[in-house]
């Protein structure tokens, strides 16, 4: 039971971190995934995100 609130705190986090990407704060959307992973390690497609919002944090440089 534990381990299903921790996922589900995970994919809570995952969406907030699409919220905070679609406002342009791409530093707080790769904090709230850096958050997702610590409550499971292995969200689905979590890296895609990252990789996403890396390279857009890279372009706005």
């Amino acid at each position: 039971m534990l381990s299903d609130l921790f996922k589900l705190a995970a994919v809570k986090a995952r969406d907030a971190a699409e919220d905070f990407f679609k406002l342009n704060n791409v530093d707080m959307a790769i904090k709230s995934l850096i958050a997702a992973k610590e409550f499971d390690p292995e969200p689905p497609n979590i890296d895609d995100y990252f990789t996403a919002y890396k390279v857009h944090e890279l372009a706005a440089e």
